[in-house]
Parts: structure tokens; C-alpha cells; sequence
């Protein structure tokens, strides 16, 4: 098999390199389930954790593990990401919201710029 990418597909591949360096640069054991609950968090702010799981198609169990993860403190104590934040809402005190730290925002600001632009991006020609 000898196929190739297209000169297109060469340039989002680039693109998409440079955000998995982006984020191995910072956070280099993000999981890409975890990048998931922070983009799902970063669309639907103030989301509870159930509602990130169904946004993206994890059970709660997880999508409660990928909030703790991105959170500032662990459940067993270890230093999280601290990208999200998990607080009771102020109307309704069993419900718990999410939403993004300047920390995430950040960071997703920082993956967009590189999706974006041809900043840092150089495409070569394949071997022929």
C-alpha cells in the first residue's frame, strides 16, 4: 500500500501535532478522556459532573474521575491539573458545577492558537 497524505491532510496533521505538544508540554499525563471533560466543561459552564458524562459519553464513575483529575486536589490527595473547579451551586446545594480555572482557560486558549494558525507549523514534502 503506498498511499499519502494530501498537502490539506499534511497541514492538519501538523496542526495536530503541535496541540498534543502543547498539551504534553504542560500536562503531559492528560488523558485524551480528560481533554474531553475539559472542552465538554469549557462549552457547557456550569455543568455537573453527570452532565459532563453525558456530554461525553463516559458513566458517571468516570467523568467524576476526570473532574478530580483536572481539579486542583485529587481525591486521594495527590496535586491535580487544577484546569476545572467543582463547587456546590449557590441556588441548589445538591447540585455541584464545574467550571474552568483561568489555569484551563488558558491552556485551551493556548491549543486553539495552535489549531489555528500556521504559526510553528511546517509542512514538508513526503519522499517520494
Amino acid at each position: 500500500m503506498n498511499e499519502k497524505l494530501t498537502i490539506e491532510e499534511r497541514i492538519a496533521t501538523n496542526r495536530l501535532y503541535a496541540v498534543l505538544e502543547e498539551l504534553g508540554g504542560v500536562h503531559p499525563n492528560m488523558t485524551v478522556a480528560q481533554l474531553k471533560t475539559l472542552v465538554a466543561a469549557a462549552l457547557n459552564p456550569g455543568s455537573t459532573v453527570t452532565e459532563l458524562g453525558k456530554l461525553t459519553g463516559t458513566t458517571l464513575s468516570s467523568a467524576s474521575r476526570h473532574v478530580d483529575a483536572l481539579g486542583p486536589l485529587q481525591a486521594t490527595r495527590k496535586i491535580g491539573m487544577d484546569l476545572v473547579t467543582s463547587d456546590y451551586d449557590a441556588l441548589n446545594r445538591r447540585r455541584k458545577v464545574v467550571q474552568l480555572t483561568a489555569d484551563g482557560y488558558r491552556l485551551l486558549r493556548a491549543v486553539l492558537m495552535r489549531m489555528a494558525g500556521p504559526a510553528g507549523i511546517t509542512v514538508t514534502r513526503p519522499k517520494e
